[in-house]
Order: structure tokens, then sequence, then C-alpha cells
């Protein structure tokens, strides 16, 4: 459920930290849902979000559709792809306008994040749904009401 309501919104707000510790937040339009913890980006390499990610690679994602009225908060690992080959299979016309040089521009690189667990919360269930990650065994679930 969580995995449709982030492909359901495609923009999200990236959440990172801050060389001092202060949390910076941007929208980042989702390019691709890896199997069920991964979601790509495209982004510049001299950006800040790449330099924060590089020296803390803890992130938050925050999605919001408000006609639905479901939200997710979802937090894992982010990392930065160099990949030639990423940065194609991401690209989209809409990438054109963010990066007119095209998709073999080098300052265009692809950010994965390895989720390891988040929350949603929307009209189907009028409860927080937790989601923790777990390598061994796979998906837990808790639910709190509002």
């Amino acid at each position: 459920r969580m995995r449709g309501l982030i492909e359901a919104v495609e923009v999200g707000m990236l959440v990172t930290h801050g060389r001092n510790g202060e949390m910076l937040a941007r929208p980042m339009r989702l390019r691709q849902f890896e199997g069920d913890r991964g979601i790509w980006f495209l982004s510049r390499r001299e950006s800040r979000k790449v330099v924060n990610i590089e020296a803390n690679p803890k992130v938050t994602v925050v999605f919001v559709d408000l006609d639905g009225n479901a939200y997710v908060s979802a937090h894992g690992r982010a990392a930065v792809e160099d990949s030639r080959d990423h940065v194609a299979r991401l690209w989209s016309d809409q990438a054109d306008s963010w990066f007119p040089e095209g998709k073999e521009d080098p300052g265009v690189v692809a950010l994965r994040i390895e989720l390891d667990g988040g929350e949603y919360w929307d009209d189907v269930a009028s409860t927080e749904i937790a989601i923790e990650r777990k390598v061994k065994s796979g998906v837990h679930a808790d639910t709190d009401e509002h």
C-alpha cells in the first residue's frame, strides 16, 4: 500500500542533514521504484543535497496526496550513483527541462534511497501504519490509532 501511495504522488520532499545538523527539504520527482525498498531520483552532482548525502546518507522522503487524503513518510539511506546506465534508465522527457545538457551530462547523477521503514496515513484505514523493514524477517507492520 505504501508503494502505491508513493507512486501515485510522484513528487516527494527529500530531507537531508545539513552541515550544522539542520534538516533541509526540497521537492524531488520520483523516477523509479525498485523492488519494495528502493526509490530513485535524478540530481546534479554539485547540488547541496548530494553534498549532504555524501556527508550523512540518512534521509527522509515525505509524499502528500491532498486529493486522496494520503500521507507517507519514509526513511532510509541514500547513495549517489554516477553510472550513465542508471541515469539513462531513469531518464524521461520531463528530465530534459531540469537537465538541458541531456542524460550524457556527467553532472547528472542518480540518487538511490534504500528504504528502512516509514509510516503512512490514508482514508482507507484511519490509523497510522508503521512499517519497519527487517533484513532477515521481511516486513513488520504495527498500527496505532490517531
